[in-house]
């Protein structure tokens, strides 16, 4: 179905799979991964578990580059932010991790102002002329969440603070989501 033969497909898969190690060592649910040419979203529980394939995307041929370099930042700051310390830890709302909450709560601030604040070589405009409703709504969420996340870091209410570090990224992968369908869906042709 994707036009190459699936040796030569399996062959990129797996040595996409060696290559990125590391980042099965922490369990995901619907990663986006590059995969040679395409796009592959996955999800795993464990090094030790099955690698599950959703999808296999392609890039629309007319998407401009600056699209799929948008695209590519999008991702791989997701992908980052998904495994940020926090969420691999049993407690992470106790109190002797605020020191590694007050980290995640920068991380995700810094992926907002670079996806969501106007400046030189954001792809905010990319962003929002792809996919704008899904844009808006994402950059309100992430700050609403994200300026939440603050307030309960100073109030020690480690407990919210991680409910609304998690609300941020949900709202990331969401627009992550509505881009990548619009870079790889195939247009209708009006009847």
């Amino acid at each position: 179905m994707l036009g190459v033969p699936q040796e030569s497909f399996l062959h990129t898969l797996s040595r996409k799979i060696r290559l990125h190690q590391r980042i099965f060592e922490h369990p995901r649910e619907r990663a986006y991964l590059p995969v040679g040419q395409y796009i592959g979203i996955f999800s795993w529980h464990n090094p030790a578990d099955p690698i599950r394939c959703h999808k296999i995307l392609k890039i629309r041929p007319e998407v401009e580059q600056e699209a799929c370099d948008a695209w590519a930042s999008l991702a791989i700051s997701y992908n980052e932010d998904a495994i940020t310390k926090y969420r691999r830890l049993e407690q992470p709302a106790a109190p002797h991790n605020r020191g590694i909450l007050e980290r995640a709560l920068k991380n995700y601030q810094q992926s907002y102002e670079w996806f969501c604040e106007d400046g030189k070589r954001c792809p905010n405009i990319i962003l929002a002329s792809y996919s704008p409703e899904q844009y808006k709504l994402t950059k309100s969420v992430m700050s609403a969440n994200l300026k939440m996340a603050e307030m309960k870091l100073h109030a020690e209410d480690f407990g919210s603070m991680v409910f609304h570090l998690e609300s941020a990224l949900s709202a990331l992968h969401d627009l992550l989501d509505a881009f990548t369908e619009v870079l790889t869906a195939t247009q209708q042709k009006a009847q």
